[in-house]
């Protein structure tokens, strides 16, 4: 399995660290993020991110949901399934062995599987399909200098269908559902997102949430326990909006609902 991962060509360190972490796991290929920060408004609009000015998306935020579209857009024009990664994410050792025999399980018309997401927001699946639904809370702790011991694990894992969860660490689409996503996503708009089985909606700042409202009308799968792990470490993000406190009120608000 190749995995295409997303990295700006001014972050060389975390191109090395991605490398460090995963060089023996898969055949990677590495894909030049769009840098946010060299862009103008009308480069956004011209490649169909934005139709005007979003003042609540940092340049940050909307040069990764130009990355995304990219590879969206590559997995169109290919006709073929495309393996996404970030650059933070840490692939279990055994990832391309069994993320390929669990998308082979799969009904033929699947659209994304998130191999792994944020764990220090919520995963809300179906834990039996059409019946009954769950809502997953993660402890916040890091793995820090566990991360070899996590690649090295062997584990049953399962794909789930997939209600809500935050972050696109690492995640495969199909051309149908990468032509879905595309034409749902984009362009991007000021617009609260409701998240499912919670009374919140959040402002969309970032792809990740924008595509939260969509999971629900695509054949969307989350794998059980993750194949690959990010610590989401927000110090050294690109992309992490700047929020508001009345914004940072309403996260940490949803953080206590969900943890109870």
């Amino acid at each position: 399995m190749r995995v295409c991962y997303l990295n700006l060509r001014r972050r060389p360190d975390r191109n090395a660290q991605f490398l460090r972490w995963n060089a023996s796991v898969a055949e990677l290929e590495r894909v030049e993020a769009v840098d946010g920060a060299r862009l103008q408004t009308e480069d956004f609009v011209r490649e169909g991110v934005i139709e005007a000015p979003l003042k609540h998306c940092t340049a940050g935020s909307l040069g990764c949901a130009a990355s995304h579209k990219r590879m969206w857009e590559r997995s169109v024009a290919e006709q073929a399934v495309v393996t996404v990664a970030e650059d933070d994410a840490v692939l279990n050792r055994r990832f391309a062995e069994k993320a390929s025999a669990l998308l082979s399980r799969l009904p033929r018309d699947w659209d994304i599987v998130l191999w792994g997401w944020n764990f220090d927001a919520i995963l809300h699946v179906e834990i039996i399909e059409g019946m009954k639904r769950a809502v997953v809370r993660s402890d916040r702790r890091p793995l820090g200098d566990r991360l070899a011991e996590f690649q090295e694990k062997d584990y049953h894992a399962t794909l789930l269908p997939l209600i809500a969860a935050f972050g696109l660490v690492c995640y495969s689409v199909s051309p149908k559902g990468a032509r879905q996503l595309l034409d749902l996503c984009f362009p991007l708009k000021r617009e609260r997102v409701v998240v499912p089985g919670m009374k919140i909606r959040l402002p969309s700042d970032t792809i990740d949430v924008v595509m939260i409202q969509h999971y629900r009308r695509l054949k969307s799968y989350a794998c059980v326990p993750p194949l690959v792990w990010t610590e989401n470490d927000k110090s050294s993000s690109d992309t992490e909006p700047k929020r508001s406190w009345f914004e940072r009120g309403v996260r940490w608000l949803y953080g206590r609902i969900v943890g109870g």
